[in-house]
């Protein structure tokens, strides 16, 4: 037990340093969303009370107060400010949902080694890291959902049934995404229990009632109180025949979830017979998923697959090159847990689909922005069940290998190829043309610009979001449009602009970067005031006053 605890505390460790990666480019939350939340947290601090004005650019963040509250919290007791305390609270936070995701696959296989390996691909996986590392409302929710997850595979014990049903019910008021994941996967395992207490005679009204009630139904208050405060993300999908699409999509997932936690009647090709364990016949079927992927990917880099939003710049699939092998052991251990006899395979079979039948489900609904942000969002919500089958697959390798050396190549090797995704979460300005954090410079600009007190500002979408949610700003994000063709600049008074501009381009997400001609750039500060400049190694900065005020 000494031994579980020393590797479950040291990937603790590994997963904390790593996601305060962030801190050596600035202290700001790492993600525009963070400014938003330490705006409330700081205006509850000072009034005392949780309740946003109507016009409120945050009363989407208001709707879901669990992480601001948090935070405030934290702040009180530690007497460090919100804007200081959110990017070192993220990484205690997020590493603490891997402590959760080990001590749940320990406890489904038994296996120091698969649950080590299982933790440390959520350590390190880029993808996982940059949603657990920036400053989101999701970040609680990834720390509870194993926790719940785990209560309620074990719910034959009436505590750990109530413990989950009170988490269930507090979900929606941590994060609504994160409610519909759960939802799908709470409705998945209990499908497959329904149909094999049918299959055994134990089915009864009342069993079916009382499950049905504590799983699944707890988070229908949730969708209760989301109607009720007019939650814009349920408005974009209460359409009847969207919801109808999605319980579709979710039946099917069903079925197919009733016949993955089945144990599969073929051997599979990695434990046959030895004359037949060949190392050629590791890409079985299942590898045309991933493929899939990738050819969309492909075919995004040349024309948007969703209508306005980014394409797939050709160095983001050098970022992805470490998981062609990676998804090797995935496969390896997905193999496993559907081919030998094991009671958590319902769980992990779930963990997969749920996140992946509301990904369908986006794609299905129309090939817009929102649903682009629905898939995106929803992906790492699969890492969990991947990283079980990734510690599943390196526990079977090396156990394979016969020989120390070839055992520390196989787990050194996975771990250089995990840090080699890194990219994905760190270098996003350069991988999707979205850059999450916010330099030290920018912010004093800022600053210097709200002291002002500039009454309608200019800026582009990222810089002006922040101005939006921390300083409650007014203005709009359209002036690189409007420098570009020399239009409508007579609503502004001050314009916040960036020497990046002409190169990187100006920030629209999910529309890509503007790119400004440098001329018209220089032309626009000549014809107005620059009465504000800043200037770092990270880049440059300027307040302009158009001379119409």
């Amino acid at each position: 037990m000494r031994r579980t605890y020393l590797l479950a505390f040291t990937i603790y460790f590994v997963a904390i340093v790593v996601r305060l990666l962030p801190l050596t480019y600035s202290s700001l939350p790492y993600n525009i969303d963070g400014f938003s939340l330490v705006n409330i947290a700081e205006r509850t601090q000072s009034s005392g009370h949780l309740i946003p004005a109507l016009n409120d650019p945050n009363l989407g963040n208001y709707k879901v107060p669990s992480f601001a509250t948090l935070l405030v919290i934290l702040s009180d007791a530690f007497g460090v400010p919100p804007l200081l305390l959110i990017q070192l609270t993220i990484p205690i936070i997020t590493a603490t949902s891997i402590l959760a995701a080990f001590a749940l696959v320990r406890q489904l296989t038994k296996n120091d080694t698969a649950s080590s390996f299982a933790a440390l691909f959520l350590a390190l996986e880029g993808t996982y890291v940059f949603f657990t590392a920036t400053s989101i409302k999701a970040s609680i929710a990834f720390a509870l959902m194993p926790i719940i997850l785990f209560l309620y595979w074990k719910r034959e014990d009436n505590r750990r049934r109530a413990l989950a049903a009170f988490l269930l019910v507090s979900l929606p008021l941590v994060h609504h995404l994160s409610s519909l994941v759960m939802f799908s996967m709470i409705s998945l395992l209990l499908f497959v229990d329904i149909v094999q207490w049918w299959r055994q005679g134990t089915l009864t009204l009342r069993r079916l009632a009382v499950e049905v009630g504590l799983g699944p139904a707890l988070l229908i208050p949730g969708l209760v109180y989301y109607q009720l405060v007019s939650l814009m993300y349920l408005k974009q999908v209460e359409d009847p025949r969207q919801v109808v699409l999605f319980l579709s999509v979710l039946l099917v997932a069903a079925l197919v979830q009733l016949s993955l936690s089945m144990p599969a009647k073929l051997g599979p090709w990695l434990i046959a017979k030895r004359k037949r364990r060949r190392w050629g016949r590791i890409f079985d079927e299942k590898v045309l998923y991933p493929v899939a992927v990738f050819a969309l990917l492909v075919v995004n880099q040349y024309s948007n697959v969703f209508a306005g939003t980014i394409q797939t710049k050709p160095v983001f699939f050098l970022a992805l090159a470490p998981y062609l092998v990676l998804v090797v052991v995935c496969i390896i251990g997905f193999n496993l847990i559907r081919h030998t006899e094991n009671k958590f395979r319902p769980l992990a079979m779930a963990l997969i689909l749920a996140p992946f039948s509301i990904m369908i489900f986006a794609f299905l609904r129309g090939l817009d922005p929102f649903s682009f942000a629905l898939m995106y969002r929803t992906y790492d919500y699969m890492d969990l069940g991947i990283a079980i089958c990734a510690g599943v697959g390196m526990a079977f390798l090396l156990r394979l290998a016969k020989r120390t050396s070839i055992k520390a190549v196989l787990a050194v090797g996975f771990s250089i190829l995990l840090v080699l995704t890194l990219p994905l979460g760190y270098r996003s300005a350069d991988l999707y043309d979205v850059e999450n954090a916010t330099a030290q410079y920018e912010f004093q600009a800022m600053t210097h610009l709200n002291q002002i007190g500039a009454a309608y500002v200019g800026s582009d979408q990222r810089l002006f979001d922040t101005m939006a949610w921390y300083f409650l700003q007014n203005g709009d994000m359209g002036l690189p449009y409007k420098i570009i063709h020399g239009t409508g600049l007579g609503t502004y008074d001050f314009a916040l602009v960036e020497a990046a501009w002409t190169t990187t381009g100006a920030q629209e997400h999910p529309l890509p970067n503007v790119v400004v001609d440098s001329t018209k750039l220089a032309n626009f500060m000549e014809e107005n005031n620059v009465v504000y400049s800043i200037t770092s190694p990270l880049g440059e900065a300027s307040i302009i006053q158009l001379r119409h005020t």
